[in-house]
């Protein structure tokens, strides 16, 4: 059970945070263990972390030999609900087993929050202060293994639901969440996740670009 996240800003309010939010958890002791990066190095760093360290599951293999990794994605804009570390930890015990549980936060705010989130097709901005990413890996093939899998992924994004935007429930469309719904029949329930209030205008775009709908995907913009 691996959990990423990046924190900018001073190491001593981050230590302070730690000690009064989450009074147990242990940083391994030391502080030396964190390591202050540039952006663009804290986000190739996750890749080679990734790639060093070894599976926690019942496999040799390291991780990133991993063969099937669903994945699906929360925003949290408003802190109006505690978020309990301690119920998303206890879930992410129970739901592993022969795999990997992967959650990476990633902080919104600062520039982003100074675009509107109708600037570009992309609207999770101004208002999000963080994006989750959750992950699980495994590497047996069987029919049981992946569903079991699947459902896992499925079960902590669940857990989360208390705790993210709602009406609708953002997500990041490059994470390829299938569950969210797909454009079959022509439905655009699955788009307000993704895209909010701009898919009207994604519409029109659609219409104009590629009237034969020649680009298409379970998830793409369909012709109106």
């Amino acid at each position: 059970m691996l959990d990423f996240g990046y924190y900018f800003s001073s190491s001593d309010l981050l230590y302070i945070g730690i000690a009064i939010d989450v009074c147990e958890l242990a940083v391994n002791g030391r502080r030396k263990e964190g390591e202050r990066k540039i952006w663009e190095a804290s986000n190739s760093s996750i890749d080679n972390f990734l790639q060093c360290i070894p599976s926690q599951s019942n496999s040799s293999h390291p991780i990133s030999n991993a063969i099937y990794t669903p994945t699906n994605s929360s925003f949290i804009n408003v802190l109006q609900n505690y978020i309990r570390l301690e119920t998303i930890w206890k879930k992410m015990i129970q739901v592993q087993s022969d795999n990997i549980l992967l959650m990476q936060w990633n902080p919104y705010g600062g520039r982003m929050s100074e675009i509107p989130e109708d600037a570009t097709a992309f609207p999770h901005r101004a208002g999000n202060l963080f994006k989750i990413q959750y992950l699980t890996l495994w590497q047996n093939h069987s029919v049981e293994a992946t569903n079991k899998n699947i459902q896992a992924t499925r079960d902590l994004h669940t857990t989360f639901t208390p705790f993210v935007s709602n009406n609708p429930r953002e997500t990041f469309l490059n994470y390829r969440d299938i569950d969210i719904g797909t454009n079959i029949n022509g439905t655009l329930d699955f788009a307000m996740d993704f895209f909010k209030n701009n898919v009207k205008r994604l519409l029109q775009v659609k219409a104009k670009v590629d009237p034969t709908n020649f680009f298409r995907y379970e998830q793409s913009i369909p012709i109106s």
